[in-house]
């Protein structure tokens, strides 16, 4: 008869004072992380009669009215591109961005029922709501591939930079759900001024207008917005039109490592009430 093994034991204490992002921890559960990602991409276009045309109809519509409005009534410039070109390329990394801030801040209340059940790194959730948002990019990058085309075109030369500016998106979305994800499990009153916050920063950021537009005296105060260098990068990167200006994207970086430091550390030290306030 063979001897039983013994099992390791796992004992979960709180923790208490500045901790690190479990990083070996949430290595060792990465595949969890993908199967959440996965999860959450097939079931948003699930039973859709549409499907993922869905990703494509939204920012196409928003434009086709952007540039009604913007474009052809209101005539804002647009770097010498194409208004709709112009427009939807600053759209897709805003909306990535949202999205991932959305999925994130609400990712501990929308899986209570894994939350309260069974012992995982909790980071992982946002991870994993910040991943998920890339395939609608991909797939969004493709209305761009088209206009190029339609409008004569070429990828800008600096089309290698666009990963780096798409990675900053995330981090900031990161490191702004990490906040919002632990605040939201103990107070929902987060998860109702989203949305109004993100529609007033919409507004701040350089979607509908190039930074240009802005009168001199004020285009620091825009550049101080964090999504602003990710939005005009990202138009550079694909255009070569509108280079986000060195200083931008230092502030946007500094932005990246206070919202990881700060977001880290607030849901790290209120992890211990999660299962019981979700």
């Amino acid at each position: 008869m063979n001897e039983r093994q013994e099992q390791p034991l796992l004992i979960i204490v709180p923790s208490h004072g500045w901790r690190s992002i479990p990083l070996a921890e949430i290595w060792r559960f990465r595949e969890l992380i993908l199967v959440f990602a996965w999860r959450d991409i097939s079931v948003l276009y699930k039973q859709a009669v549409v499907g993922v045309l869905w990703v494509l109809l939204q920012p196409v519509a928003t434009v086709a009215i952007f540039t009604v409005i913007f474009g052809l009534l209101a005539r804002f410039p647009s770097d010498g591109l194409p208004y709709p070109l112009f427009a939807l390329v600053g759209l897709l990394p805003w909306q990535y961005f949202t999205k991932a801030v959305a999925a994130g801040s609400g990712c501990l209340v929308t899986n209570k029922a894994i939350v309260t059940k069974t012992y995982f790194p909790r980071m992982v959730l946002p991870i994993s709501s910040v991943i998920a948002p890339l395939a609608d990019l991909v797939i969004g990058f493709g209305a761009v591939v088209v206009l190029m085309i339609y409008y004569g075109y070429a990828p800008s030369a600096h089309l290698w930079t666009l990963p780096f500016f798409i990675l900053m998106a995330a981090l900031l979305a990161f490191g702004i759900s990490l906040t919002l994800a632990g605040l939201n499990a103990l107070y929902r009153d987060v998860g109702i001024a989203l949305p109004f916050l993100i529609q007033f920063a919409m507004y701040a950021t350089p979607i509908i207008y190039p930074l240009s537009f802005v009168p001199q005296r004020w285009q620091w105060l825009i550049s101080l917005n964090p999504m602003a260098s990710v939005v005009q990068g990202t138009r550079w990167a694909i255009t070569g039109e509108g280079m986000p200006h060195t200083m931008a994207i230092a502030s946007t970086v500094i932005w990246i490592v206070v919202l990881l430091a700060v977001g880290s550390q607030t849901f790290l030290r209120i992890e211990k009430y999660f299962a019981d306030r979700v």
